[in-house]
């Protein structure tokens, strides 16, 4: 059994909790967090409002690097569940809030430890679901788009596009002596 995958959720039933763990748990260790709806909004202030009680929040933090390996540690059926469990909360929820957020360890060589993260926001049910079935095909593009990244990175978002259909590179971050630093990835750089 690999390392620890974390799991941190807000407002899923016993069921749904039960049903991601026990997936999660056929290849990994699992640490599991229920958050309060003030933890959510400590975590994402940029995404709740006051009003946001309805929101669905999933988040899971993989140990091992986004590469062709993460998939054979995790059975393409465990894989497939794992979306298809997740697609069917959000289509459960219909058209209120849902947030999910795979974080998976960067694989540049000659880079501290980074983290790709991967978040979901509430789109509609229909891109929302296309989202989650595309993570697994950037496995290979990946490494070629953050070939690049900025000196000491320590985490990099990516947007899905509704618009495109894809996901893009959308920011990196850094930090040196203390400060940290945002880029943004445009026209094939990131730029600070």
């Amino acid at each position: 059994m690999e390392s620890s995958v974390y799991f941190c959720f807000y407002d899923l039933s016993i069921q749904e909790q039960e049903i991601i763990y026990t997936l999660l748990a056929k290849t990994f260790y699992v640490i599991e967090e229920k958050l309060s709806f003030d933890d959510m909004e400590s975590q994402l202030p940029n995404f709740l409002s006051n009003t946001d009680y309805s929101i669905t929040f999933i988040e899971l933090i993989f140990p091992i690097k986004f590469d062709n390996y993460l998939f054979q540690i995790i059975s393409v059926e465990h894989w497939n569940s794992i979306k298809n469990i997740i697609k069917e909360i959000k289509h459960r929820r219909g058209n209120k809030p849902v947030i999910c957020i795979f974080k998976f360890k960067g694989n540049k060589t000659n880079q501290t430890d980074f983290n790709i993260i991967f978040p979901i926001m509430n789109t509609s049910v229909r891109s929302f679901e296309i989202a989650i079935e595309k993570v697994e095909y950037l496995v290979d593009i990946v490494p070629t788009e953050l070939s690049s990244l900025p000196t000491n990175t320590f985490e990099v978002f990516y947007l899905y596009n509704e618009s495109s259909a894809k996901w893009i590179p959308y920011q990196a971050k850094s930090i040196a002596e203390n400060f940290v630093s945002t880029y943004i990835y445009k026209n094939g750089l990131w730029e600070g």
